[in-house]
């Protein structure tokens, strides 16, 4: 069944080329035939015209033809594949490294923070919980890195198989030195002092506390339609932005509803907690005609809130 297609096309391709050459031939003949009553009677040239427009017609079948021919030979091609589509890409090793890594991945970041991590360790082992034997293998590999990157650094050696040796060798280097580091931090007996000389990242056992936001909201009403008013609010440290201050988990929003505006927050209800500093405010068809007043403040995760924001006032909509 594969070579269906192409024995057709060897098969018809010629036929149909044949058939436009002919016809191409017969056109030429054509137009050859009237100049032959010129060297005759007379009266043959009245028969000039008729032959000219057979002629014509000739050629334009032939060009017909010739037309179809082609798409016949072209029908009977094998049709080229699609593209394939795009493979999904794999991380390669370094930039898996990338993707998260306390350790400098540049080679000549690599190289002076590898020079400091086998150093301190071939010196005193013990200190870090390993032995002898533990420095030997990161001076080694150290030794082989350190030359590699060299022979692939340097204009005199840099070479295309250099650089492939270097290229190699970094992640076997990355990989031995990310295991000791790995049981270096678990390891308890070891003080963070040396953790942090060698220069690992050391988590935060002890996080500090966020402190209660120090800082008041602005609030503006962005909206007045009837039964609702929207209410935005910014950070008085930060007017031009809409985000909410550091360690802020979101805004207390409080509302007084009567004939006037108030001054105190404390005589203002408790409305909603709202995550993002803006909120629709609702309003029942008797508080038509009043006055609302909007009081709001920063809190963080813990519940501790930051000082009263001033207060915002604006007439219900009837």
């Amino acid at each position: 069944m594969m070579l269906a297609a192409p024995r057709k096309v060897f098969n018809g391709a010629p036929k149909a080329l044949r058939g436009g050459e002919n016809g191409l031939r017969e056109a030429v003949t054509a137009v050859r035939s009237p100049l032959r009553p010129l060297h005759g009677p007379a009266n043959a040239l009245a028969l000039a015209p008729n032959a000219l427009r057979a002629a014509a017609r000739a050629v334009h079948d032939a060009r017909n033809d010739f037309q179809d021919s082609r798409l016949k030979v072209l029908k009977w091609l094998p049709r080229v594949p699609d593209a394939p589509s795009p493979r999904r890409h794999h991380a390669s090793p370094m930039e898996c490294y990338a993707m998260s890594s306390w350790m400098p991945l540049s080679d000549a970041g690599f190289d002076g923070f590898y020079l400091n991590f086998k150093t301190l360790i071939a010196a005193n082992p013990t200190s870090y919980g390993l032995v002898a034997a533990d420095g030997t293998a990161l001076s080694s590999d150290y030794t082989t890195w350190h030359n590699a990157y060299l022979a692939a650094s340097q204009e005199t050696t840099r070479t295309r198989a250099t650089v492939a040796t270097k290229n190699l060798q970094k992640p076997i280097s990355l990989a031995l030195v990310r295991g000791y580091a790995a049981q270096i931090r678990v390891n308890r007996a070891v003080s963070d002092a040396l953790k942090i000389g060698l220069g690992l990242h050391i988590a935060d056992t002890d996080p500090t506390p966020v402190p209660a936001p120090a800082t008041r909201p602005v609030l503006s009403i962005a909206r007045i339609a009837q039964g609702f008013q929207e209410v935005k609010a910014t950070d008085e440290a930060t007017p031009n932005r809409r985000a909410r201050p550091a360690g802020s988990a979101g805004l207390l929003v409080y509302r007084a509803i009567g004939t006037a505006p108030i001054n105190d927050p404390a005589n203002a209800e408790f409305q909603a907690f709202v995550g993002k500093p803006a909120i629709t405010s609702s309003f029942s068809p008797s508080d038509s005609g009043k006055v609302v007043t909007y009081f709001a403040r920063w809190t963080n995760a813990r519940g501790e809130v930051g000082p009263w924001s001033q207060g915002v006032s604006g007439s219900i909509a009837a």
